[in-house]
């Protein structure tokens, strides 16, 4: 599992310590994911207010997020908080969810990138298809994007084409579209 750090988290800690900070003085709760089984916060009990008790938390009242050196993940619950107020996030990509934003690693680039080389092909041959932020560095990368009818404006802006959504069979349709299939 690839974790964040100072090296991976979007090459740049600071934009990692900025989202933190910035949601923090918006007023959102904030979690790091040291382990892929635990959640360390500021917020007592983050785990079972957020997570009904699924993932174990372990509350640090004085918690500085540049004392953790390496976490698998971030989550901000965004009281009243619009996620435009928040820098940076664009940048590393963020899934949405009923509650507020999960940040990732954004390294599927490099699976595919491996994956390419592996297999003795052509990175110029990827295609690949989005919908929502989580995935942007890889959107960015590829030289061939996909975004499915229901991806957020953001990435259909980035997009080579814009496809049918995913309960219209998006993938399929943008695949004979192109003659692949």
């Amino acid at each position: 599992m690839t974790t964040f750090t100072n090296k991976i988290f979007n090459t740049n800690f600071f934009s990692t310590l900025e989202i933190c900070l910035k949601a923090e003085e918006l007023g959102c709760d904030i979690a790091l994911m040291p382990t892929q089984t635990s959640y360390i916060s500021k917020v007592n009990h983050f785990g079972k207010l957020y997570f009904n008790g699924v993932l174990d938390s372990e509350y640090k009242e004085n918690l500085d997020y540049r004392s953790i050196n390496e976490f698998y993940r971030i989550t901000i619950v965004l009281k009243n908080v619009n996620k435009e107020q928040i820098p940076y996030l664009n940048d590393i990509g963020y899934v949405c969810s009923p509650f507020g934003i999960t940040i990732e690693p954004n390294v599927k680039e490099e699976g595919i990138k491996k994956m390419i080389d592996y297999m003795h092909g052509n990175y110029q041959d990827v295609v690949v298809f989005r919908d929502g932020m989580n995935d942007i560095s890889m959107f960015k990368s590829a030289p061939f994007s996909i975004a499915m009818g229901n991806a957020t404006n953001e990435i259909k802006k980035l997009a080579s084409f814009i496809t049918k959504s995913n309960d219209e069979d998006g993938i399929a349709y943008a695949c004979q579209h192109f003659g692949w299939i």
